[in-house]
């Protein structure tokens, strides 16, 4: 989070903020659109995608139905899920490559 600078797996703090606006760790109120407070970690979402790559379809579903049930769906909301989308393919996509450069190489 922004204020406090805990870290938390996206699906993990999805579902904690279904019952709560607070940190699960320090209970800072994080206000009433908790979601504004949390910063993006890139590395730690890419590292747990690799150790669980099912939940990015889960993630997606459980962040629209939340942003459903608290009124935040916007205009926007079905661009974002397949921009997010596609940024997960590419990375995959980019981590084939890689692996089959890397192979190459040995």
């Amino acid at each position: 989070t922004k204020e406090c600078l805990h870290t938390y797996c996206k699906s993990c703090i999805y579902k904690h903020f279904q019952h709560s606006t607070a940190c699960p760790s320090c209970k800072t109120e994080l206000g009433p659109n908790p979601f504004e407070n949390v910063r993006f970690d890139r590395t730690l979402n890419e590292i747990i995608n690799k150790i669980f790559p099912a939940l990015v379809a889960k993630d997606l579903a459980d962040e629209k139905a939340f942003n459903e049930s608290m009124g935040l769906m916007t205009n926007n909301s079905n661009e974002r899920e397949s921009q997010r989308e596609n940024e997960l393919e590419n990375e995959r996509e980019n981590e084939l490559e890689n692996e089959r450069e890397n192979e190459l190489e040995n």
